[in-house]
């Protein structure tokens, strides 16, 4: 087919026409279908209670010699009981405003354990209490945590200031 001339501007016009079809193609096609929000966990709705439920659900998955029941002693101290069989009824409070939450991949057994210790210092103890071969649910384990941190420190900017937030 021998070379044709097009009027000028005419490929820009296309180009311009073929975009705005790609993009309304596109907004018709998505309609607002991102992640469905009846499944998404809002961490800054949830109460400390339900983050409590949170972590002792997630700890049942645990090995025996693992599983501590998570329990809030005051609005910025987690009381964690160790359900060992040797140490049953072992209980070691967590002060949430000088906590660390960590996770780390065990190198011998490829699962992710979730840490707790606190910020005072490089001596002070880290207690493993969770383990599992799956990231995410580490990761929300240890976001449950930091979410408790928060709410913590709402609690006591509330109490200073006399009304919540920051």
């Amino acid at each position: 087919m021998p070379f044709a001339f097009q009027a000028r501007g005419a490929g820009r016009r296309h180009l311009l026409t073929m975009l705005l079809i790609a993009t309304v193609l596109a907004a018709v096609m998505y309609q607002g279908k991102g992640y469905p929000e009846e499944d998404s966990v809002d961490g800054k709705r949830m109460t400390a209670s339900e983050h409590i439920a949170s972590l002792n659900a997630f700890g049942q998955a645990v090995p025996r010699e693992m599983r501590h029941l998570v329990a809030l002693k005051d609005s910025c101290t987690l009381e964690l009981t160790s359900m060992r069989r040797s140490a049953e009824g072992h209980a070691f409070d967590v002060p949430l405003l000088s906590l660390d939450a960590s996770s780390r991949t065990d190198r011998e057994t490829g699962l992710i354990v979730v840490a707790i210790g606190s910020l005072d210092g490089p001596d002070a103890p880290q207690h493993e209490v969770y383990q599992t071969g799956r990231w995410h649910e580490a990761i929300s384990y240890r976001s449950h945590l930091r979410q408790l941190m928060r709410l913590c420190a709402e609690t006591l900017h509330t109490d200073e200031s006399g009304h919540a937030g920051f």
